[in-house]
């Protein structure tokens, strides 16, 4: 039975849902307790005392965050660093390349793109929002949260590994082995 539990600090609303569903089962086998919390609610202070409440328990951390404006994963890392100094290991920062909404629409299956007219992508690494407000005001929605929930009811991990490298990337390091 697994001793640890892990900490995974995600950005936004958007990222619970898709860490819930399709994160979380995959890490269940390896991790006595999972926790998933947004670092905006945190904090910047309470974010370090969650991390360093972690460590000293010896379990584990992930933090999860976009690219955003930076244009290179080295200079995000470095930004995430100096901000929360209780992460130690640049290793358990995890850049999502643009955005969580390329995550999620990587997870797509080729009839949904054809479905809604829209030639499914062979790479969603770098599509950021646009794709995904694209095929959300195709599919009727309003709000993204709910569009989040529908796409996580047929997501697929395998075609989301094939289309999203950072997603692939995360899945291979944490969810793995």
């Amino acid at each position: 039975m697994p001793q640890k539990s892990l900490l995974i600090l995600i950005e936004g609303k958007g990222d619970k849902p898709f860490f819930d569903k399709v994160i979380k089962p995959l890490l269940v086998k390896r991790y006595y307790q999972l926790h998933i919390r947004q670092y905006s609610e945190l904090g910047k202070e309470g974010t370090n005392t969650a991390i360093d409440t972690f460590k000293k328990q010896d379990n584990d951390y992930i933090f999860v965050t976009d690219m955003d404006k930076i244009q290179c994963m080295p200079g995000k890392k470095q930004q995430i660093l100096a901000e929360f100094n209780s992460i130690d290991d640049n290793s358990k920062i995890m850049v999502v390349i643009r955005k969580i909404e390329s995550w999620y629409t990587a997870g797509l299956n080729d009839d949904k793109y054809q479905e809604l007219g829209i030639t499914p992508p062979n790479d969603t690494s770098k599509s950021g929002k646009g794709l995904f407000k694209k095929l959300m005001e195709k599919n009727g929605f309003k709000s993204d949260i709910d569009f989040m929930q529908e796409i996580l009811k047929s997501f697929d991990i395998e075609t989301a590994k094939q289309r999203n490298t950072s997603f692939r990337y995360f899945i291979d390091k944490y969810c793995s082995g």
